[in-house]
Parts: structure tokens; C-alpha cells; sequence
């Protein structure tokens, strides 16, 4: 990850954030994707599964991906939050902008589905 990593969630800036704008409870969305994965704000995703890459780019550093996070909807976040509440899978598709450095920016468009939802390429 690189430092400054910004994460876009269905047009939802989720890193990165101008604290100002933020409650006390959302101050984790001012972190860049890498110390919020360092803290756990990423842990209330039981797995990744199913897990496909139709499209690398090397020469222009970009990947997309699709694949499925299940939560289980009991694991909370730093902070005591329970993100979901009840459990859901959601299916992602990702793309990730790449240099050298690491990994830049991250685009991502997501649904939820019942919890353990098959995806639907297998």
C-alpha cells in the first residue's frame, strides 16, 4: 500500500477524509486504506472469496477485481461499532490504480446479498 492511498466506495470517499467534516465515530475515514488496515477497520470482513481478476494491465498499473466479502455482521470495528448489524455478503468490484510504490488508489462498487450468497461464476 502506498502512502496516501485513498479508497472511493460507491462514490463514497471511505479514507482520507478531511476530519473537520467527520463525527468522532467516523475519524477513521480521515486515515489513508493502509493505517486503516493497520488498525482493524477492515476486520469485520470474515473472508474473501470467489475471487476473480478478468482484467490486469501491467503497462498502465491498473487491476480490476471482483470478488465477495462475508460479514458475519458480530465483528465490530476499533471503537466498538458494528458495521453491518446483521450478517451479509456483499459482492466488489475493484479496480486498483499501481506504481511502483504500491498500490495508489482504489475504486470499488459493492451490493450486499444474503450472508454465504454463492457468487454467481462459480
Amino acid at each position: 500500500m502506498r502512502e496516501h492511498t485513498q479508497r472511493l466506495v460507491n462514490g463514497f470517499g471511505d479514507s482520507s477524509r478531511d476530519p473537520d467534516d467527520l463525527e468522532e465515530h467516523q475519524m477513521y475515514l480521515a486515515l489513508d486504506v493502509g493505517p486503516q488496515i493497520t488498525a482493524g477497520h477492515y476486520r469485520y470482513i470474515e473472508a474473501i472469496r470467489d475471487r476473480r481478476f478478468p482484467i490486469v494491465d501491467e503497462e498502465r498499473g491498473l487491476c480490476h477485481a471482483i470478488v465477495v466479502f462475508d460479514h458475519p455482521g458480530d465483528i465490530d470495528q476499533p471503537g466498538g461499532e458494528v458495521p453491518f448489524g446483521a450478517p451479509n455478503s456483499m459482492i466488489i468490484f475493484e479496480a486498483f490504480k499501481m506504481t511502483r510504490e504500491g498500490i495508489g488508489e482504489v475504486w470499488a462498487i459493492g451490493t450486499t446479498v444474503p450472508f454465504g450468497s454463492r457468487a454467481g461464476w462459480n
